[in-house]
């Protein structure tokens, strides 16, 4: 066998490898981070958003997994000072106290629904 054809056979062995659970969970979940947040800030359940993002990216994330992936995205955009904001009030999602309701218009800080 020549080495263009070994080399060529080893780059089809690399493209089929596919990246850990683990890893395509965490880039999965920090792309979608932001809207998570964005959700929770207007109290959708938990559970909803689970089930919404297993379904999106085609995953199996459980909700101890799910709450670990938030709670490490939360701790490292917090470090990079990189938190989402609220599209209403403009302040930092994640951080304990903050809470948004829904309204006809989108997200808003406080009142009623």
């Amino acid at each position: 066998m020549s080495e263009l054809q070994e080399f060529e056979r080893f780059m089809n062995e690399l493209q089929a490898i596919q990246p850990s659970s683990r890893r395509r969970n965490s880039e999965a979940f920090a792309e979608a981070y932001a809207e998570v947040e964005q959700r929770l800030a207007a109290k959708v359940p938990q559970k909803a958003i689970l089930t919404a993002f297993n379904k999106a990216y085609d995953l199996k994330l459980s909700p101890v997994g799910f709450r670990q992936l938030l709670d490490s995205e939360r701790e490292r955009r917090q470090a990079n000072g990189d938190m989402p904001l609220c599209r209403s009030c403009g302040q930092p999602l994640g951080e304990v106290g903050h809470q948004a309701i829904l309204t006809d218009e989108g997200v808003s800080e406080g009142g009623e629904a």
